[in-house]
């Protein structure tokens, strides 16, 4: 699959490249990105340009892994995140979204946008040059507050706790797990996941 933008009023999505390598090198060395995240550890200059100079051509080329760098339109604070839409299934209508921002641009509603519009462009049909998928899904560590805001903003629905499912750190963790079909609303979502919630 051949590399695209998607932009909304607040945000551009475009492939990462060669200009991204120092912020990518800053942000993945982010304890609260590590932390949820399979990024390496240490992340550094030369695992970076082989991201983005290899391994995303690589994945969109695939076409089963799409990535995006998130940035603002409106400022020259470059790359503040990534968003990916994996596990992409064209003949099932199924995918997989995941992302991370850095903490500059966290709080501002710009996550928030990115996987709106990557959304939009997943459940548009193909004849009006989206993706035509009927359902992405989302999995995150319970702790994993920030992105768990972002999913239940946009109107995934909450679908379960997997037991023991992650792998994270050398940890293991349960994941919980949310799903958005095309037929759904998208309203926003107050998920009881425990008693505690």
């Amino acid at each position: 699959m051949e590399p695209f933008e998607l932009v909304t009023d607040q945000v551009v999505l475009r492939v990462p490249d060669e200009h991204d390598i120092d912020s990518l090198v800053q942000h993945c060395s982010d304890p609260a990105i590590i932390a949820f995240t399979t990024v390496p550890v240490p992340y550094d200059r030369a695992y970076a340009a082989h991201y983005v100079k290899t391994l995303v051509p690589e994945r969109w080329a695939g076409g089963r892994k799409l990535v995006w760098g998130v940035r603002h339109v409106d400022s020259s604070e470059g790359l503040l995140g990534i968003i990916n839409l994996f596990d992409i299934e064209l003949g099932r209508g199924t995918a997989e979204i995941g992302y991370w921002l850095a903490a500059e641009g966290r709080g501002r509603g710009i996550m928030t946008q990115a996987v709106t519009a990557v959304l939009d462009h997943a459940f548009l049909p193909t004849a009006s040059g989206g993706l035509g998928l009927f359902r992405v899904q989302w999995t995150a560590a319970p702790e994993n507050i920030g992105s768990r805001r972002v999913a239940e903003r946009v109107g995934f629905r909450f679908e379960g706790r997997l037991r023991g499912a992650l792998l994270l750190r050398g940890q293991r963790s349960d994941a919980l797990r949310a799903g958005l079909l095309a037929t759904d609303d998208r309203v926003p979502q107050r998920w009881i996941t425990s008693s505690a919630d």
